[in-house]
C-alpha cells in the first residue's frame, strides 16, 4: 500500500486560459511550470523531472520498516492528472495501490487551489455571525453543508478516481463542525431541519418560534449579542463565533435551540460522507474498481454516525505528546504509540 501525500506547491502563471471541465471551471496556465533552481519553494513532482525511488538511503536510517510507503506528489490542478495517471498505471502494474492524503475541508494543501478552480467564498465557504465569509488556508475552504461545495467535492473526487487513485484518507474529517456556518443557505436548511422534527406547537413551546418560515437563527443570535464573541482560527483570523456560550444561556429556549444546532452541524458532516459514499458505490459498479475512503474524524462524543459511510477510520491518538503541566507528568506519545492503557 502506498500512501501519497500531495503537499508540494505549484506556481501559477498570471496569464491563464479558462476551461470548462465536466462542470468545473479552471484556469489553465499557459506556460510550463518546470521547477527551477532559483525557486525551490514551488515545484511540481513529475516523472519528467524526478525518478521514483522506493526504500532509498533514508530507509536504512530506521530500525523498523513500515508496510507502507509515502511519496510526495502533486495532484491539485488539471495539468497534474496526466502524469499522475502514468504513475498509478505503473504502481498497479507492480501490484501497489496508492491512497491520497486529503484535507477534508479544502481537498488540497496548495494555497493556489481555491483560485485555480474558481471557488467563490460566498458560494462555498462558512460565514460568521458578522456576515464574513471566511477561508483559512490551506485547510479550510468549504463548508460541508453548502451545496456548491458539495458539488465541487464530488466532482473533484471523481477526477481523482478517474486518474487511477485507489482511495483517499481524509484529515480533519469533522470539517467545520466546531464552527458551523451562519450563511442564509445554511439557515434555510436549519429551518427545514427543525420543521421536519417538530410540529408548529412544539416549535413554539420548545424554542419560542412562532413562524419557522421567517425564523433566522443568525439574527436570533445577533439579537442576543453573540456576534460579540470572538474565536481565533488556526492561521490567526478573528471571527464572530460564540463557541459554546449559547449552551449556557439563562433562556431555556436559547439552550434548546443551540442543542439542535449542534445536532444539525453533525448532520451536515454526515450528509457529505453519505453523498460521497453513494457516488463511490456507483463509480465502483460502473468500472469494477474499488475506491477506499478513510477519515480522521472527530465528532463529539462519538464517531459512530460516520462509520456506515467510510471503509475505515484513523486517528492521531498515539502520536500525541505534551509537556508536564501542574500535577500531570510528561506525555510521550512517539515512539511508544500505544493506547492500551486507556482502552483496557
Amino acid at each position: 500500500m502506498l500512501l501519497m501525500n500531495s503537499f508540494l506547491l505549484v506556481s501559477l502563471a498570471s496569464n491563464t486560459d479558462p476551461l470548462k471541465l465536466d462542470g468545473l471551471r479552471v484556469n489553465l496556465p499557459v506556460k510550463d511550470h518546470r521547477p527551477t533552481s532559483d525557486d525551490e519553494t514551488f515545484s511540481l513532482y513529475s516523472l519528467r523531472f524526478h525518478s521514483i525511488e522506493f526504500f532509498g538511503d533514508y530507509s536504512r536510517d530506521f530500525p523498523l520498516r513500515a508496510t507502507l510507503a509515502g511519496d510526495p506528489i502533486s495532484l491539485d490542478f488539471y495539468e497534474d492528472f496526466d502524469q499522475v495517471k502514468a504513475i498509478f498505471t505503473m504502481l498497479h502494474a507492480m501490484g501497489i495501490r496508492g491512497i491520497l492524503y486529503r484535507p477534508f475541508s479544502s481537498l488540497s494543501e496548495n494555497i493556489e487551489f481555491m483560485e485555480y478552480w474558481n471557488l467563490s467564498a460566498e458560494k462555498v465557504s462558512p460565514m460568521d455571525l458578522n456576515g464574513t465569509y471566511w477561508v483559512d488556508l490551506p485547510y479550510t475552504i468549504g463548508y460541508e453543508g453548502r451545496e456548491a461545495w458539495r458539488s465541487f467535492f464530488i466532482k473533484f473526487m471523481r477526477l481523482l478516481f478517474d486518474a487511477g487513485v485507489d482511495g483517499v484518507e481524509f484529515d480533519g474529517g469533522e470539517g467545520c463542525y466546531s464552527w458551523g456556518s451562519f450563511d442564509p443557505e445554511t439557515m434555510g436548511k436549519f429551518n427545514e431541519y427543525l420543521a421536519s422534527k417538530y410540529s408548529i406547537e412544539e416549535l413554539r413551546k420548545r424554542f419560542g418560534i412562532d413562524d419557522i418560515k421567517s425564523f433566522n437563527f443568525t439574527q436570533y443570535l445577533r439579537d442576543r449579542g453573540y456576534h460579540k464573541y470572538e474565536q481565533w482560527t488556526e492561521t490567526g483570523q478573528l471571527l464572530a463565533n460564540p463557541a459554546d456560550a449559547p449552551a449556557k444561556d439563562p433562556d431555556p429556549h436559547v439552550r434548546a435551540l443551540w442543542e439542535e444546532w449542534d445536532k444539525f452541524k453533525k448532520l451536515m458532516v454526515i450528509e457529505l460522507y453519505k453523498i460521497l459514499w453513494e457516488n463511490v458505490k456507483q463509480w465502483e459498479q460502473e468500472t469494477g474498481r474499488e475506491f477506499y475512503v478513510s477519515t480522521r474524524v472527530g465528532l463529539w462524543p462519538l464517531d459512530l454516525p460516520i462509520l456506515p459511510y467510510v471503509d475505515g477510520v484513523n486517528w492521531e491518538y498515539c502520536w500525541f505528546s505534551a509537556p508536564a503541566f501542574g500535577d500531570r507528568p510528561d506525555i510521550i506519545g512517539y515512539p511508544n504509540r500505544t493506547a492500551s492503557t486507556d482502552f483496557r
